[in-house]
């Protein structure tokens, strides 16, 4: 049992490192969205409440948010101006954010 935890761990250590030499030879947009897929790996190969797959699905997710926040970053730093300005696209933001949380915490209270 703990021989797989430990292969398990190693494999998603081994293809995140790969997934990320090809975000750098490939751009940004290439490793957006590894975060079902790990899920459903972790769920298939029966890690889901286990510590190691709660890592790996919390390390997945944070390294989904940072890649979005990442091209948010370079396509501001392109200097185009958006639709709307700074104050509403901040608030707008904002709203998104909220209307998101209380849909999660709503969902896992009633899940």
């Amino acid at each position: 049992m703990v021989a797989n935890v430990i292969g398990d761990i190693a494999l998603v250590l081994v293809v995140s490192s790969l997934l990320g030499a090809l975000a750098r030879r490939c751009g940004q947009p290439t490793v957006m969205g590894p975060m079902p897929v790990l899920a459903a790996i972790v769920r298939e190969r029966g890690l889901a409440g286990t510590t190691a797959g709660e890592i790996a699905t919390a390390v997945a997710a944070t390294m989904d948010a940072l890649a979005w926040l990442v091209l948010a970053g370079a396509l501001i730093g392109t200097g185009q101006s958006g639709r709307f300005s700074w104050p509403v696209t901040l608030l707008l933001t904002v709203c998104f954010t909220a209307v998101m949380l209380l849909v999660v915490v709503t969902s896992r209270d009633n899940g």
